[in-house]
């Protein structure tokens, strides 16, 4: 009888792992300037998909899936501006030239041989235009996706025949390609439309909510839900596949174990005993047949596997091809995508070695030795014993190098990759590096754009022992060629007995049967003695950008899951290529031919298994007290150990007790340490030790033993009264002897009842300012000396003047202020085009609480902050306009910006606006020039230059406090013989692409000089 499915409630993740590609085409993930596009009133982007099977026959499916939205954003290049949607998860699936459109896939699994079609689709959706939310009216066309070898493709326009038809585009919600056969598992791909767009309205129709049913014909045949090719991994790797797992595949099949098949010359036969007992003892079923008793063509080989995957009472998982291609023939390709340059050369692949059925998805997991001869097999044989006998202990385990492109148009997504498995992988999991920065944890990020990593730093990094080494960039058969790493330099390295995996997402390093060089980039990892690679991943083809991004990411999920025994590199390998499947159809069976793993493919890959760390990790304690930290024991596996721990180190006259011993991970503890009052003095590093079952870890605790409270340090510089030559000074005090840390106070008052700056727990007798103080200020300073027997008393005050700046009030003269806001109230703000976006918000702020801000938006705006009247006095002298600002604007700092602000005045009482010259700029002068393309509305209103980019990366960093830019404007030329009324005005405008966070402007201030012997006192006032 056919047998039921279990129900299961599936969700697709939403990462928070963010990049942004400017290729053409490529993998888009959500940035600043994103619009997210909900389908309901609820605006939580990080909301996903949602998907119930609702009903379960014999002969159908329901299922309902929820869509929550998607994001979107805009793209201009020199064929016009387009819009763009993406969800993380979603796959391409449309013609080129057609609307991209992204396609969502999920799978289920049918009866074997039955044919399903879709009914009783029901659906609810909600239709927006795109204007509406500031993006282009037109949605970018498909284009080719960007190899990593090769020019880049050319434009693909828009096919017309699409987007100038009158009616929605694509016609259905929902299509089933073709079906695939995964060992005893019939599975069905559906995609569905989650959005479809109307060209010449711009309007898109979102899908909220679907609802359909798959259907297949009453099945006759009593045995084909017979698992007869039964697997533990395939079952488990099928059942993360399809919402509808077959929970009664066979449990007879798992217990019977799991069969590795080895095929290998006869004259190497005889030194695979040793692998074979290693197999055997971690519980495989091993068979070794020898190319000589079964044909040693590629046909020959694939009829004897196809009769043992038929025949054996348990048919064989993994598969084990011994020998280059010189010895075990590979297969040809069946394909190659749409070439970008001519002719497009064929590549050879192992796959077809392990597809039983007629499709491209393998039934049987494959790897290859590539020896060319008994040397190089005994060298691969040594690693693969070697690496076996780990422990998973020891320190290079937990060290993983991430390698990116020096490619300067797709750098960002193959950093993006790496990002994403260093923050979601191996970050928590307590893997390190030595670059950029030495520690760099989660790994060494190896980047040739962003970090300018070059050879020699790869070359260190591996020398230092890596048990990751993953590449995304552009490839050859003999080198990851953009940072000139060849086979040679393999050779070279000083690494010894330490195999890492090594994955390189990159073209041809795996082009196993390339007569021009026999043994390539991949096989040189593999068949180097005493270094190299345990195990290599790579093309033996091109590879894509995009693509390689979604293999990797889904790849690494995979390998960091719970580790069940059937989890192998293999299974993470099947994984990644299953979702490049369902996201980049067009290049499935591509993909499954190029990517070929050389090794051991029931290889399981050390990993850390838990961790020790302390908080703190650096203790104090007052001879006679106890002092506690707390002790986290954290696992890596997903599996609970039971960890007992113990100390060592500790002298006579300290006791370490665990508040619980031992613990099971993940969980925290209490260390108490306890002295008596006889303790030496000094620093005791004591050893912490966790050890379960498997493996043996441990950390550091310092502990500081004082026995009195410090001594109050004496200031050494800045000298009293003295005046500093920059407003980041660096302040130095005397060491004490027995204080653990210092605490360190600036404040602009001698009673300190105004701290502006307040550090502690500096391990140092120095502190540098750094974010600016004010210019021609008096400020005062202190410190106190800290330790676990208390604090000392501040034993003096220094005081000490900033240097002064442009437009600063000269010697003889104080300042006045005759205007000042920090914006606790309103200024009138108004949008001469578009909605006013000017705003009061506690966001971002330069002194507590408010700043104004405006947005920076995808649609064309212009919008006014105008001040109130204030009044330039004509008794002072050196009047000037001050304020800070923030911002984040599109264009750059001294380049075209597109979009942009300035400050004006008006003499008026605001009808005429007048920009201020170049030379009455003092400080932070706007330097970019406004486009006059894509129609910013501010091009009309000033020639002067204006302010866009980055003030983080401001050029001028004397003037940042915080990413905050201050201003200063000479109003000099205002003043007259009278007083002067005046009103200013921050003037912002955008076009209609590209957007930003915006522009931020706090602490505006009118201030001017006076003679000590004189004061004027302000017209007006706060």
């Amino acid at each position: 009888m056919i047998k039921k499915f279990a129900f299961l409630l599936l969700s697709f993740i939403l990462f928070s792992s963010l990049f942004y590609s400017t290729s053409k085409a490529g993998a888009v993930y959500a940035q600043s300037g994103s619009v997210w596009l909900s389908t309901t009133t609820e605006t939580d982007s990080t909301r996903q998909p949602q998907i119930e099977v609702q009903s379960i026959s014999e002969t159908s499916l329901q299922i309902q899936i929820r869509f929550p939205g998607i994001w979107a954003d805009s793209f201009k290049n020199d064929q016009g501006e387009f819009s763009r949607l993406f969800l993380e998860g979603y796959g391409q699936a449309a013609p080129l030239g057609a609307p991209d459109l992204p396609i969502f896939t999920t799978q289920v699994e049918i009866p074997i041989q039955a044919a399903a079609r879709i009914s009783k689709v029901d659906v609810k959706t909600k239709t927006i235009s795109l204007v509406d939310y500031g993006l282009p009216a037109t949605i970018m066309p498909r284009q080719m996706e960007a190899s990593k070898s090769g020019p880049t493709p050319p434009w693909q326009p828009a096919d017309e025949m699409i987007y100038q038809q009158n009616q929605i585009y694509p016609p259905s919600y929902a299509h089933l390609p073709d079906s695939f056969q995964v060992r005893d598992h019939h599975i069905l791909p559906i995609q569905i439309q989650p959005v479809r767009y109307q060209p010449q309205s711009g309007q898109l129709e979102l899908l909220k909510e679907i609802t359909f049913t798959i259907t297949w014909d009453s099945l006759t045949q009593p045995d084909l839900f017979v698992q007869t090719r039964g697997s533990a991994v395939f079952d488990d790797m099928v059942s993360e596949m399809v919402l509808n797992p077959n929970t009664a595949a066979s449990d007879t099949k798992r217990l019977e174990g799991i069969r590795y098949l080895i095929i290998t010359p006869a004259s190497l036969a005889p030194s695979l005993a040793p692998f074979v007992d290693l197999k055997e003892a971690e519980g495989y079923d091993v068979t070794v047949e020898t190319l000589e008793t079964i044909g040693s063509t590629n046909t020959a080989i694939k009829t004897y596997i196809e009769y043992a995957y038929h025949n054996w009472a348990v048919p064989p998982t993994y598969l084990l091809l011994v020998g280059d291609t010189n010895y075990v023939p590979s297969w040809p390709t069946s394909q190659t995508p749409v070439c970008t340059t001519s002719p497009c050369f064929s590549k050879a692949t192992d796959l077809y070695y392990a597809t039983m059925t007629a499709d491209y998805v393998p039934d049987l997991l494959v790897g290859r030795l590539p020896a060319q001869n008994q040397t190089q097999l005994d060298t691969i044989l040594s690693k693969l014993t070697s690496y076996a006998a780990l422990t998973g202990n020891e320190d290079w385990v937990q060290k993983a190098a991430f390698v990116a492109t020096a490619d300067s148009s797709h750098y960002p997504e193959a950093e993006g990759s790496h990002n994403y498995v260093i923050t979601t992988h191996t970050l928590p999991r307590g893997y390190s590096g030595s670059f950029p920065t030495n520690p760099s944890p989660g790994g060494d990020k190896l980047y040739y754009v962003s970090e300018s990593a070059r050879e020699t730093d790869l070359k260190t990094a591996i020398n230092d022992e890596r048990s990751l080494v993953i590449y995304s960039g552009h490839g050859s058969p003999t080198s990851w060629s953009d940072f000139g790493f060849t086979s040679s330099d393999i050779n070279t390295l000083d690494a010894d007995q330490v195999y890492p995996f090594v994955a390189g997402f990159a073209c041809e390093t795996n082009d196993i049967a390339n007569t021009s060089y026999p043994t390539v980039f991949g096989e040189t990892w593999l068949v180097t003695p005493n270094k190299g690679a345990i195990v290599y991943l790579g093309s033996a083809d091109y590879s894509y950008w995009g693509p390689d991004d979604v293999l990797e990411r889904r790849l690494f999920d995979k390998f960091y899951e719970v580790l069940l025994p059937q989890n192998t590199l293999s299974t993470s390998i099947f994984h990644g290529l299953t979702a490049v499947q369902n996201q980049y159809s067009d290049f499935a069976r591509y993909y499954w031919e190029t990517y070929m793993l050389l090794g051991d493919p029931s290889i399981r890959i050390k990993t850390p298994t838990f961790s020790l760390s302390t908080n703190p990790d650096n203790l104090g304690i007052c001879a006679g007290n106890s002092s506690q930290s707390v002790l986290s024991v954290t696992s890596f596996s997903g599996l609970q150990e039971t960890v007992s721990l113990s100390s060592q180190n500790v002298p006579t006259g300290l006791e370490v007790k665990f508040e619980e011993n031992p613990v099971i991970a993940t969980s925290d503890t209490i260390v108490t340490i306890t002295s008596d009052s006889e303790m030496n003095l000094g620093e005791i590093p004591i050893t912490i030790i966790g050890q379960s079952d498997t493996t043996i870890k441990n950390t550091i605790l310092n502990l500081s033993v004082v026995n009195q409270t410090p001594l109050a340090p004496l200031l050494a510089s800045p000298l009293d009264r003295s005046t500093v030559d920059s407003l980041f000074p660096i302040f130095t005090w005397e060491t004490i002897q027995q204080a653990k840390t210092y605490h360190f106070q600036i404040a602009t008052d001698p009673l300190f009842s105004q701290v502006i700056i307040d550090a502690d727990n500096l391990s140092t007798s120095i502190f540098e300012v750094t974010s600016a103080l004010e210019s021609n200020s008096t400020y005062y300073w202190r410190v106190q000396a800290i330790n676990a027997c208390g604090s000392s008393i501040y034993l003096s005050t220094r005081q000490f003047r900033t240097p002064s700046q442009p437009g600063d009030c000269p010697v003889g003269y104080a300042v006045q202020t005759d205007y000042l806001t920090s914006f606790e109230s309103d200024w009138v703000n108004l949008a001469e085009i578009n909605t006013n976006r000017w705003a009061r918000q506690t966001v971002r702020s330069q002194t507590p609480n408010y700043a104004y801000f405006v947005e920076d938006i995808i649609s064309i705006s212009l919008q006014h902050l105008i001040s109130p009247q204030v009044t330039v006095l004509s008794e002072t002298v050196q009047p000037t306009l001050r304020f800070w600002q923030w911002f984040d604007i599109e264009g750059g700092i001294s380049e075209t910006c597109f979009d942009g602000g300035i400050i004006q005045y008006s003499l008026d009482n605001g009808n005429t606006w007048m920009d201020f010259y170049s030379d009455q700029y003092l400080i932070s002068p706007p330097t970019g020039n406004l486009a006059d393309s894509y129609g910013n509305p501010l091009i009309d209103k000033t020639s002067a230059k204006v302010w866009c980019g980055s003030s983080e990366s401001w050029p001028n960093g004397e003037w940042i406090r915080d990413g905050w830019v201050k201003t200063v404007i000479d109003l000099s030329d205002l003043q007259g013989q009278t007083n002067q009324n005046v009103e200013f005005r921050f003037l912002f405008g955008t076009d209609s692409s590209s957007s930003a966070e915006g522009w931020y402007i706090d602490d505006v201030r009118l201030q001017s000089c006076y003679p000590l012997e004189a004061t004027y006192l302000p017209l007006i006032s706060r």
